[in-house]
């Protein structure tokens, strides 16, 4: 079992002024800390509408060097499909025709797939087959 050091709290927005007296309540939820209760975040004050979601934006403002490095893979492999059209078709075509046939490629045929048709290239990739393939996919 995961030990948080955090917890979650549920909690009503309070109704608009001109809001009908049968509307019911916004729940939202919060993270908070469960001895001083504390919030911790609360999502710039709007609060968070489930407890998964409260959980995820919680971690990437715990872990935000983790949410700039995924970014900046994604832009290494904008940038290198920029460069590069005729390979990112042709490696996007060899997995829809496989997987058209009925055998789609697992991730060691994907690898070497991603490895025979950059081979030739003067500068190698910043990102591996799973990046590039977890983008398309």
């Amino acid at each position: 079992m995961i030990k948080r050091d955090y917890a979650m709290e549920v909690y009503e927005l309070p109704l608009p002024a001109g809001a009908a007296k049968d509307t019911k309540p916004l729940r939202r939820i919060r993270v908070v800390d469960p001895i001083t209760h504390a919030v911790l975040d609360d999502a710039r004050g709007f609060g968070y509408r489930s407890f998964h979601s409260a959980n995820i934006g919680y971690y990437y403002h715990r872990h935000p060097e983790k949410l700039v490095a995924a970014k900046a893979k994604k832009a290494a492999i904008l940038l290198w499909e920029s460069q590069h059209p005729d390979l990112t078709e042709r490696l996007t075509a060899a997995v829809f025709q496989a997987q058209k046939a009925g055998h789609p490629l697992d991730a060691k045929q994907r690898r070497a797939l991603f490895a025979e048709l950059t081979a030739g290239l003067k500068e190698p990739p910043g990102f591996t087959a799973a990046d590039f393939f977890r983008r398309h996919a």
